[in-house]
């Protein structure tokens, strides 16, 4: 996933996160942040940080590049 400048100093490797994705409604994959890059793309006129994020335990979903995720990392850690 990419996150703005403004989000990605919210974060750090190692944090949990949730994961749905639209294709499979009502499935909340968990996740780890394994990398968040260092240097910055502009997309759209916005400045985004590619970030890694691990999953666990997908089981027999049939996950394609591209569907469309939504990724919530808990920031409290």
């Amino acid at each position: 996933t990419d996150l703005s400048e403004i989000s990605v100093v919210t974060i750090k490797t190692g944090f949990a996160v949730d994961v749905t994705i639209d294709a499979f409604p009502g499935e909340t994959l968990k996740g780890t942040i394994t990398d968040i890059a260092s240097s910055s793309d502009v997309v759209r006129g916005d400045v985004t940080y590619k970030v890694t994020v691990d999953l666990n335990g997908v089981g027999d979903l049939p996950l394609r590049w591209g569907m469309t995720a939504f990724v919530t990392a808990d920031t409290s850690q």
